[in-house]
């Protein structure tokens, strides 16, 4: 995993994630719900391996555990709120609501860092 940015793989996970919701939502067969979801797999298992990297690099021994397990919690977190507004609301709105995060966590991972370990191991002790 070290050949790969951290940051930048979050933020391309997040190409498969929109493009799986967008499938999802505008689907007219049955066969592009699936497509969908195979991208939106796709995405979450990049996010569950690369995030808690990032996490693991970026932050202080001090509060490493407890970020590690604020991740975990807020995946859970966005499971419960999808099922909970998906009772109310029909499953193509909640595909375009679903949107929103991916285009968020490319925002929000573009104006972060690199890790500092990611940046010695390339020699780039200054930035690190």
């Amino acid at each position: 995993m070290d050949f790969l940015v951290r940051r930048r793989t979050i933020a391309l996970a997040c190409l498969p994630m929109i493009v799986g919701w967008i499938c999802i939502a505008v689907s007219t067969q049955m066969w592009m719900v699936y497509a969908g979801r195979v991208l939106t797999g796709v995405a979450v298992s990049l996010y569950s391996v690369v995030v808690p990297v990032y996490i693991g690099e970026i932050s202080s021994t001090h509060l490493r555990g407890m970020l590690g397990s604020l991740y975990q919690l807020l995946v859970v977190f966005g499971l419960v709120i999808m099922y909970g507004v998906g009772v109310d609301v029909g499953w193509r709105y909640l595909a375009y609501g679903a949107i929103a995060m991916p285009c968020v966590t490319i925002v929000t991972m573009l104006s972060l860092h690199e890790t500092p370990n990611w940046l010695v191991k390339r020699g780039r002790l200054e930035q690190a």
